[in-house]
C-alpha cells in the first residue's frame, strides 16, 4: 500500500469524484473509503495480534503446532475466542497433559477451529442464548446473564480488533461435542 505521511485532519464533502474526502496536513485529498481501506490494511491480523501477546504464546503455539496460524492470517472475517495462557495450562494440569502432549494430540486441529467462527461478531452483537457455528462444525452458545460466557467460558476481553476480525479473550478451552 502507499505510505501515509500525514494524518486527517478534517472531513469535506467535495464534487461527484470524491463525494466525501479526508483533507491531510499536506492538504491532499483523498476519498474516505480508500482511507478506510488503507487503515484496515495497516491493522495486524489475527496471528499477528496474538504473536505479540505474551499471554498467548501458548495459542500460538497451538496454532503452529495444528499448522492454522496461516489459515488464520487470511482475510477472513474471523471471530477467534482466545484463551489465554493461564486457560491452557489450568487445561492441561487438569488433563495431566504437558505443553508437548498438548501439542502432538490427534484433536488439537478440531479443539483450535471449535474456538473460531467464519464471521465477525462483536461482544454488542452478543445476545442470551445466541449460537453459532463454528470452524470445526459444532455449535458456540454464549450467555450474557452475570456476565459475558461463550459455553462455560468467561470473555474476559472483547472486541480486540484485527484486520480479519476480532478476537475475545476466554478463560477457558471449549471443548466440541464428541
Amino acid at each position: 500500500g502507499d505510505n501515509v505521511d500525514a494524518f486527517a485532519i478534517g472531513v469535506g464533502i467535495g464534487d461527484a469524484n470524491f463525494p466525501v474526502n479526508l483533507v491531510t496536513t499536506t492538504g491532499l485529498r483523498t476519498p474516505f473509503y480508500q482511507w478506510l481501506s488503507l487503515i484496515a490494511q495497516q491493522l495486524p491480523n489475527f496471528v499477528q495480534i496474538a504473536s505479540a501477546e505474551p499471554t498467548l504464546s501458548l495459542l500460538v503455539a497451538a496454532l503452529q503446532a495444528a499448522e492454522l496460524d496461516d489459515d488464520l492470517a487470511e482475510p477472513g472475517p474471523f471471530t477467534v475466542f482466545a484463551p489465554t495462557n493461564a486457560a491452557i495450562e489450568e487445561f492441561m494440569a487438569d488433563n495431566n497433559l504437558t505443553p508437548e502432549q498438548l501439542l502432538q494430540s490427534p484433536q488439537l486441529s478440531a479443539i483450535l477451529l471449535y474456538h473460531v467462527v467464519p464471521s465477525k461478531i462483536m461482544a454488542g452483537d452478543i445476545t442470551e442464548g445466541l449460537q453459532v457455528n463454528t470452524l470445526q462444525g459444532g455449535p458456540l452458545t454464549f450467555s450474557i446473564n452475570g456476565g459475558a460466557k461463550v459455553n462455560d467460558a468467561n470473555i474476559i476481553a472483547a472486541d480486540i480488533v484485527a484486520s480479519n476480525g476480532v478476537i475475545h479473550l476466554i478463560d477457558a478451552i471449549l471443548i466440541p461435542a464428541p
